[in-house]
């Protein structure tokens, strides 16, 4: 059996759940903890400038 590679993404998104302060806030401290697992991940930051979704014109950008 072949082993898959999976490459997590994670999308922080600050306007219906988390207020913006508090989205990137649990970025980081999710960040961290995969960081500290070892875990390979794909973040927006190249995307979004703050990795974060804050406005409606950003999903498509994303998706």
């Amino acid at each position: 059996m072949e082993k898959t590679k999976v490459n997590p993404g994670f999308v922080p998104i600050g306007k219906f759940v988390f207020s913006h302060q508090d989205a990137l806030k649990y970025k980081k401290l999710i960040e961290e903890k995969l960081k500290k697992w070892n875990i390979f991940y794909t973040l927006i930051d190249k995307i979004i400038p703050d990795g974060t979704v804050c406005f409606q014109k950003d999903v498509d950008k994303v998706v």
